[in-house]
């Protein structure tokens, strides 16, 4: 497929997603608004378990490296530190029938001369590092994550490879909460249970490292006890991310995105390993209705603006601070200790004139990556400012927000024609509502259990 035919099928998918998401946000017929409560903001994005810009982190292996690179990385590299067993001569001997020691230039000559037998070699590789690796797991330990919105990082005749990746992912939660109705009038403990759809589309923005996502979804909650508070909601999201800088733990810019060309004997990080500054320009539109979308009680639309700082080494240079899954693939590694920061700015108009706002949110999030294991803890914090501008005798909240969240995310299953990711996680939050109105002001915690699932087509 040609440079021209790959940019006019990447505009007729996006104009096709633009056109769905237009649909789902602006569509159908409105029916008469029912009386929502006072904290009905927090309800909803209390559930949208899919942000559209998450942390760059966790992404997947090495971007622009091929298994030729990781090949000659794990040939001229042995780290016992971390876990890895040197490829050893007799692998490469075996696949490409060699009868002496060999130079890493004439082992580079014959990989790329070779380029078919590169996934078997690293196959036997990592079966032989490991040996309780079932031959499953041992396939799929070079396998990538679903990635959320990654940069690439690299460049390929004076342009950024950055690809249109298409993902669905189908999340499963259920939660206790302390406090359901949210309101310290009447403090009332339960459950509910939740499941709900995403498809999420990202491709390359106008510049170089600039990346534009776009996402629609569903969700569908029922609370045990309180019927009431049972809800559907359709969201929908889009955002521009303008790249303003990378750089690794010892503060270097990483190759390429300093305006200079990539000089290919220099190494890029893995993406866990780079620290990315950027700014993001976008939109979040939240429906809900009564169950089953039979009538629509509100509607929030929120143009806001992200400021971030995402995967900033909290310990020092990467020999001090470099942590590894379970798989142990080099392409994986990360820091040990990193920390998300950012603070958004939005505006929140509404069909319900009283909740319209406008909005600050501070927040940071410091992580850690469990060695050895596809296990990660993270202690998020947030704060957020809402001055409600329809509100009689005026409203000013701040909403307070702590805990934590384990998470689980093992390599993904690559089949022929989708590969399938699944991710586990358990967050607690505390929750407490300062509001200059007594009965919007609320505190609880919120324990959130959630499965997802998604699916990507295979490359």
């Amino acid at each position: 497929m040609s440079a021209q035919q790959r940019t006019l099928s990447r505009k007729s998918a996006l104009s096709l997603f633009v056109t769905t998401v237009s649909v789902m946000t602006f569509g159908g017929a409105l029916e008469g608004q029912a009386q929502v409560d006072l904290n009905t903001q927090e309800r909803l994005l209390q559930f949208n378990l899919i942000p559209l810009v998450p942390s760059t982190t966790d992404v997947g292996p090495l971007v622009c490296k091929t298994d030729v690179d990781l090949i000659l990385h794990l040939w001229k590299h042995d780290a016992p530190d971390l876990g890895l067993l040197r490829l050893s001569e007799a692998i490469l001997r075996r696949h490409l029938q060699l009868g002496k020691p060999i130079s890493e230039d004439e082992l580079k000559q014959k990989l790329n001369a070779n380029k078919a037998i590169a996934a078997n070699i690293l196959q036997e590789y990592f079966q032989t590092r490991d040996a309780s690796l079932s031959d499953r797991a041992a396939q799929r330990a070079k396998l990538l994550a679903l990635p959320g919105f990654p940069i690439t990082f690299c460049e390929h005749q004076g342009t950024v490879t950055q690809p249109t990746t298409v993902k669905i992912s189908f999340p499963f939660t259920s939660t206790y909460e302390t406090n359901v109705l949210k309101s310290n009038q009447n403090v009332s403990s339960g459950t509910s249970s939740g499941l709900g759809g995403t498809l999420q589309m990202i491709t390359a923005g106008l510049r170089p490292y600039d990346v534009m996502a776009l996402s629609a979804g569903t969700t569908s909650v029922r609370y045990n006890k309180f019927s009431s508070k049972s809800f559907d909601a359709i969201t929908t999201q889009g955002a521009y991310q303008f790249f303003l800088d990378a750089f690794d733990s010892t503060g270097a810019p990483i190759p390429g995105t300093d305006g200079r060309p990539i000089d290919p004997k220099l190494n890029i990080p893995p993406p866990n390993m780079i620290t990315v500054d950027a700014v993001a320009f976008g939109f979040q539109n939240q429906t809900s209705y009564r169950p089953t979308f039979h009538r629509e009680t509100i509607d929030l639309f929120t143009p806001q603006v992200t400021l971030s700082r995402q995967n900033w080494s909290l310990a020092g240079k990467d020999a001090d601070n470099r942590c590894w899954t379970r798989s142990q693939d080099p392409r994986k590694d990360g820091f040990c200790h990193y920390i998300d920061l950012s603070l958004t700015v939005g505006q929140t108009f509404s069909d319900v004139k009283t909740q319209q706002n406008a909005n600050v949110a501070v927040s940071a999030t410091p992580g850690w990556r469990i060695p050895h294991s596809d296990w990660k803890l993270t202690l998020p914090a947030t704060a957020t400012a809402r001055f409600y501008e329809n509100f009689p005798g005026g409203r000013q909240d701040v909403l307070l927000q702590t805990g934590a969240a384990l998470t689980y995310a093992p390599d993904a299953f690559k089949g022929t024609a989708l590969t399938t990711a699944v991710q586990f996680s358990v967050s607690a939050t505390y929750n407490r509502n300062f509001s200059s109105v007594p009965a919007a002001a609320w505190q609880g915690l919120v324990v959130l259990p959630t499965l997802t699932i998604a699916f990507a087509p295979s490359k």
